[in-house]
């Protein structure tokens, strides 16, 4: 197990800088997703932020939580997701001065981020997902392929997309429509039609 250690980030209640003892940090910039409960976590909305620095992670949570609440939780996240380095994914550019705020992300900004990792369950899947439109902080995205109609197809939106979409871009919402599906046509029914 990799040794932790918390301290306060000073003049900010909501975070935490995770001091990390070990020769094999994840790369350093803002967190886009993670291996276990740490992706998890940031992909629901858990956590407001992590930032991924040469000794320590820094941990936000969002407004309404407490560490007294989530501090074991995430520990224990951490815990896991540092035995796995290679696989957290951090963008060194986000969270600078000058980056997207609620309301200024753009079309392109998200398409970029959903053509990265956080579009990659749609996609293993045989999904699409479509940027609409993105205003005031709001982007509308239409699913298509097999994820249009699929019973999961909300819970991947709140799990994976709508927190890094959040996180990343400072949006405020995200709307999901579906694409119209192709009407379903049985294998069977097409053996039995009469060939010409």
């Amino acid at each position: 197990m990799i040794p932790l250690h918390p301290e306060a980030v000073p003049e900010d209640e909501a975070s935490l800088r995770w001091r990390v003892v070990t020769d094999r940090m994840p790369a350093e910039g803002r967190l886009v997703s993670a291996p276990g409960d740490l992706g998890d976590l940031l992909a629901a909305g858990a956590l407001a932020k992590v930032v991924v620095e040469p000794d320590s992670v820094v941990v936000t949570l969002p407004a309404g939580a407490s560490w007294q609440a989530s501090g074991p939780r995430v520990r224990t996240a951490l815990h896991t997701a540092l035995e796995a380095p290679l696989e957290w994914v951090t963008d060194p550019a986000a969270g600078r001065p000058g980056g997207a705020t609620a309301g200024g992300a753009t079309v392109a900004e998200v398409e970029a981020l959903l053509a990265g990792p956080a579009g990659l369950t749609i996609r293993a899947h045989g999904g699409e997902v479509r940027v609409l439109a993105v205003r005031d902080g709001i982007a509308d995205l239409e699913l298509a392929g097999a994820c249009a109609g699929c019973p999961a197809a909300g819970l991947t939106i709140a799990t994976t997309l709508s927190g890094v979409l959040r996180a990343e871009l400072g949006l405020t919402d995200v709307r999901v429509t579906e694409a119209p599906r192709r009407p379903f046509v049985a294998l069977a029914a097409l053996l039995r039609r009469p060939q010409p």
